[in-house]
Order: C-alpha cells, then sequence, then structure tokens
C-alpha cells in the first residue's frame, strides 16, 4: 500500500495520531502529502536506519551517513507535523562505553542546529542495546546513565522517548521515568 493509503488505514482503525514509521524512505514532500491527504496526526518519526547505520559505528564515513539520516528523518518529521525524531543512539558491540558515548554524542550536536531550526527534538529510546545500561545485570539499575547522557548536550531539543517495556528487566519504569523527569519527553508504553 501506499503512504496515504497506510495513513488513512490507521485512522480508520481508530488512531488519532501515528508515529511515522520508516522515515528515512520517504521524502518530506511525500509525508507532508500523505499526513494532508489521509487526514491522520503523525507526532514524530522513527529512524530505522539507525541498526544498520550507527551513531557509535567505528568507521567515520558510517557515521556520517547515520547523521545525513538523522537530518533527513528531522524534515520529515517537521513535514509531516511531527515534534521530533525517535533514534536509538548505537550499539554497545561498537567499543567500549566511553568511546562510543562520546563518538555517537559528537555526531548528535551536529544535528542540534537543524533540529532547533525546525522544532523537532532528537529523541534517544532506550533499547536492548547494550548502551546506558549492564546488560548483565537484573533490574535494579538506575536512569542515571542515560540521564547524563541527555543532560552532556545542554540542550533542549535532547531528551527521551522513554519506552516502559524495553527496560523492565533492568530498571524499575517508574523510577526511570522519575529520574527523567523533564528529559522524558515521550512515552512508549
Amino acid at each position: 500500500l501506499g503512504l496515504t493509503d497506510r495513513l488513512r488505514m490507521a485512522g480508520e482503525a481508530g488512531f488519532d495520531g501515528v508515529d511515522f514509521d520508516d522515515a528515512g524512505s520517504f521524502t518530506a514532500e511525500q509525508a507532508r502529502e500523505a499526513v494532508r491527504a489521509s487526514g491522520v496526526f503523525v507526532h514524530n518519526a522513527i529512524n530505522h536506519a539507525h541498526w544498520e547505520t550507527r551513531l557509535t559505528d567505528p568507521k567515520p564515513e558510517t557515521r556520517a551517513k547515520a547523521v545525513a539520516n538523522l537530518d533527513h528523518c528531522l524534515r520529515v518529521s517537521h513535514a509531516a507535523g511531527g515534534s521530533g525524531v525517535l533514534i536509538v543512539v548505537g550499539k554497545g558491540d561498537d567499543g567500549p562505553a566511553g568511546e562510543i558515548e562520546e563518538r555517537c554524542r559528537a555526531e548528535i550536536r551536529k544535528s542540534i542546529p537543524l533540529a532547533a531550526s525546525l522544532g523537532q527534538a532528537i529523541l534517544f529510546e532506550n533499547v536492548w542495546n547494550q548502551m546506558m545500561y549492564d546488560h548483565d545485570q537484573g533490574p535494579d539499575q538506575s536512569a542515571e546513565r542515560f540521564v547524563r547522557f541527555v543532560d552532556s548536550f545542554n540542550s533542549p531539543w535532547v531528551g527521551m522517548y522513554y519506552d516502559v517495556g524495553n527496560h523492565w528487566k533492568y530498571g524499575q519504569p517508574a523510577e526511570w521515568i522519575r529520574a527523567f523527569g523533564r528529559r522524558c519527553v515521550k512515552l512508549d508504553v
């Protein structure tokens, strides 16, 4: 099905709004037109290429592609009427924690001016990517590493898209949400 038809189906199924899924596969113009034609509200874009083309990749050319994809998704979300882009920040297997966090931080900083100019937040989703938590530990972990990471940008255009179901194994969701506070811009329940 085409994009407009997919959005119409969501509306017919009773959804008032949706994530603009696989945003990297569409142009800003296609997104704008599909939302206009379908009448379905889009609240943000999801950047799926982040799994393959990561901001933490050791290769600079791969990270450059990841930034270009993030920028594209920021433009698509803006065109669709959304307010941000959900992104996975990287993968723990890409190197030592401090090294990959700094790689990711440096790359995201490149997109903050565009995010601000478009009024779009860059929102980190917590996933099983072995970053900002210890994969081999239990459910008593805190959100502190994520909090420090978000705060390191010192930007209102960077925050959390907290997925409650993704981290019940590692931390207590209510505690994580309280720890994120204003940093928690959106929730996936």
